[in-house]
C-alpha cells in the first residue's frame, strides 16, 4: 500500500511539472497592469521607440 501511494505521488508530481508553463526569458509585466491567475508570457518584445508609417490616401 505504501508503495502504491509513493508511485501515485511520484506520477502526480511528474505530470504537474510537465504541464507547468514558464514565462519567456527576459520578459516582465508592466508595473501598472497585473496578470490574471494561471497566465504566462508566451511572446515578449520590447522597443523603447519604434516608427510606424500611416498610409495617406
Amino acid at each position: 500500500m505504501q508503495r502504491f501511494i509513493l508511485v501515485m505521488f511520484f506520477l502526480g508530481w511528474i505530470t504537474s511539472e510537465g504541464f507547468a508553463q514558464k514565462d519567456v526569458s527576459n520578459s516582465k509585466d508592466h508595473p501598472l497592469l497585473s496578470r490574471y491567475e494561471g497566465s504566462w508570457i508566451k511572446r515578449y518584445d520590447y522597443k523603447q521607440f519604434e516608427s510606424y508609417s500611416y498610409p495617406a490616401s
